[in-house]
């Protein structure tokens, strides 16, 4: 029993099985599609058990050997839900984890999303949850996302299958140059959905509650879509300008140490120039003062001179009288 499953074997329209039963009269269709796979989807029809609808395979086809259990509610309105916000332009951030480390959130806009996408990658072949086509308008850098992935995002959901960074999966899409990002949607969590209690409920209260989770899903997305990155690839592009960023970084780097050097010697300088006047000022100063000595020493030495003079000629006057004193006898 399921409540939703696709209009076609390939396509990507789906229907609710209430939404079944009222586009019945006008669209007479009768043979829906379950949620396998593109190419593996199996017949079903819309059945009712009292006055309760629902999708159902025909006699035993849905446990057929070899076909794979088909893809949970949960899972099918995440993925859809976020091709058709793609497919209409959704501005959005991304904000993820790599290696349990959370990464800066960084702005993107979806700018396409296909779903149940088929790529060939050495002669094997996988599906994409969700591919999608972004834009970075706002980030010119040669070293943003858009250049480092080539514009283009792989969105899986993880609801009952978790997929490992080692998958080979995983490896052979970051062989081909697309990141993987996984979108938690287990059961309990926010973006999950339970289906089995939807098929307690009437048709309108089953048909409401999915209305309410896909406008939930909406709100959520537009806001952000939060994801653990698996792989994160490096295009061509981005590697040859990595290198140039590194070479013009390890070029600033060797610059900063050259100006710091010179700042260094100015600094040096500027030093030196404030001692050598100190020491200016100094000698200026000695120079002075023994000037000044030498002044006073000189004035000390005249008046030394001019004193010894007096005295002289006072001695001699003495001895004169002394020696008529004698002579007058």
């Amino acid at each position: 029993m399921k409540l939703l499953a696709y209009t076609s074997a390939h396509g990507n329209s789906a229907v609710t099985a209430l939404t079944a039963k009222l586009n019945k009269g006008r669209t007479g269709q009768c043979i829906y599609y379950s949620r396998h796979p593109a190419g593996q989807r199996l017949e079903m029809y819309l059945q009712r058990r009292g006055e309760k609808h629902f999708f159902a395979y025909k006699g035993e086809r849905g446990q057929q050997i070899g076909i794979s259990e088909p893809e949970t509610l949960t899972h099918a309105l995440c993925k859809n839900v976020l091709a058709e916000l793609a497919n209409t332009g959704l501005e959005t951030l991304l904000e993820l984890t790599e290696n349990t480390e959370r990464q800066p959130p960084f702005a993107v806009c979806l700018v396409s999303g296909e779903t149940e996408k088929r790529l060939t990658i050495d002669n094997q072949d996988y599906v994409i949850d969700v591919l999608c086509v972004f834009r970075q308008p706002e980030d010119e850098s040669l070293l943003s996302h858009e250049i480092r992935w080539n514009g283009q995002l792989v969105f899986e959901i993880w609801h009952s299958h978790r997929l490992a960074a080692n998958d080979p999966k995983c490896t052979a899409l970051a062989k081909h140059g697309l990141p993987v990002i996984q979108i938690a949607a287990k059961g309990g969590d926010f973006l999950s959905i339970d289906e089995d209690a939807l098929l307690q409920m009437s048709d309108e209260e089953a048909q409401e509650h999915i209305d309410k989770h896909l406008q939930k899903l909406k709100n959520a997305f537009n806001k952000r879509i939060v994801g653990t990155l698996l792989k994160n690839p490096k295009s061509s592009v981005y590697q040859r300008a990595e290198s140039v960023y590194l070479r013009l970084n390890g070029l600033e780097q060797e610059n900063t140490v050259q100006r710091q050097l010179l700042d260094e010697l100015e600094q040096e300088k500027q030093h030196w120039a404030e001692d050598n006047q100190r020491l200016q000022t100094q000698l200026t100063g000695c120079l002075n003062q023994l000037q000044q000595g030498l002044q006073q020493g000189q004035v000390l030495g005249q008046n030394a001179a001019a004193t010894n003079g007096s005295r002289q000629d006072s001695g001699s006057g003495v001895w004169r009288r002394i020696k008529r004193w004698f002579d007058s006898d």
